[in-house]
């Protein structure tokens, strides 16, 4: 509501889009914080708005963070977390990486609220990438998150699409590893010609 007031658009990603669109229902997808995202380059704009709603970033310079980071985590008096991103990955900065999932994003409503979510194979890519990241305590919710996603959507998941957004992401490598794991594991199908295409990939340096 504080972002819509502003003027931001948001697409919501992660957890907040999880639960209630493939899961089919929120209660069977806990969450840490909820994550939105606004159109790069208004990174410090949604910042000034939600702290002047009395959200709290734990960083001394939040207005400084959209020049370093992709995301920012705030907290509210009464313990919730709100993360706001102005690009979908640390991998992919560049100010138009994310152009193409904001096209293809699908409208959603987050209690009376008008906003957007990203589509089933964009938000696909994020799951994974995120779960090749390294943690101290890996994380097994991915593998859920995946599978309630291929699931939940059949046929219209894009394999050609994943792979061309995992190469603009710079995290090929990442997909085709944990989606090589769900083919084997799971029986996810994922088309062979995208692990291909997501082996071949180049790698490019950020």
């Amino acid at each position: 509501r504080v972002l819509h007031a502003a003027g931001l658009p948001t697409l919501v990603i992660k957890g907040g889009v999880l639960g209630v669109a493939h899961y089919g229902d929120v209660a069977l997808r806990p969450m840490n914080d909820f994550d939105a995202l606004v159109p790069a380059g208004r990174g410090a704009d949604a910042l000034r708005a939600l702290m002047g709603d009395g959200w709290r970033s734990a960083h001394p310079i939040p207005e400084s963070l959209p020049d370093a980071y992709h995301s920012a985590p705030l907290s509210s008096n009464d313990g919730l977390e709100f993360d706001v991103h102005w690009n979908l990955l640390p991998q992919a900065s560049e100010p138009d990486a994310d152009a193409p999932a904001w096209a293809a994003s699908e409208p959603f409503d987050v209690m009376g609220v008008a906003t957007r979510r990203l589509c089933a194979s964009d938000l696909l890519v994020i799951v994974c990438a995120h779960a090749a990241q390294w943690s101290p305590v890996a994380s097994v919710w991915w593998v859920a998150d995946a599978l309630a996603i291929v699931r939940r959507e059949g046929d219209s998941i894009d394999w050609d699409r994943i792979a061309t957004m995992a190469s603009r992401w710079h995290v090929a490598a990442q997909l085709h590893e944990t989606l090589a794991y769900l083919r084997e594991r799971w029986a996810v199908p994922v088309a062979a010609s995208t692990l291909a295409a997501l082996h071949d990939a180049p790698i490019v340096g950020i």
